[in-house]
């Protein structure tokens, strides 16, 4: 497989690998699916060195890879190998991101259990929302 030569096409390679959506990845990066659209198509050039530091460390990519300067994500132009930062929960953090964005309250609820029930509580709790999310899934069925 050939490796995409425009930065838009790098940043989409990179998001479909890592199994992230465009709203995912911009809230990741802080600019907006229509922006991170426009950045994968070539419509939008970008010239902030910090978006493109966002982008390598939410992709764990170099910055020389994104700009073409390399065509090995982990390798800069010189040949040597970066170590890349790699957060694990990035995409459950962009979840959560959207959805206080979405519904505020949700999260102001879960907030409170999180600090005013004890584990068992939590742990019903886990149950009665399994519960619920099992039986919407069968209803669908």
């Amino acid at each position: 497989m050939s490796n995409p030569s425009t930065f838009g096409e790098r940043i989409k390679r990179l998001r479909l690998e890592h199994n992230l959506t465009q709203t995912e990845l911009g809230i990741l990066v802080g600019v907006t699916k229509q922006t991170l659209s426009n950045i994968e198509n070539g419509k939008t050039k970008f010239t902030s060195q910090e978006i493109l530091e966002r982008f390598a460390f939410a992709l764990c990519c170099t910055h020389d890879y994104l700009l073409g300067l390399s065509d090995e994500p982990t390798k800069l132009s010189n040949g040597l190998i970066q170590p890349i930062s790699f957060e694990p929960q990035r995409k459950e953090k962009a979840a959560l991101s959207s959805l206080i964005i979405k519904d505020s309250e949700l999260v102001n609820l879960f907030i409170r259990c999180n600090n005013e029930l004890n584990s068992k509580q939590i742990k019903l709790l886990k149950k009665i929302i399994e519960a619920l999310l099992s039986e919407k899934d069968n209803s669908n069925e």
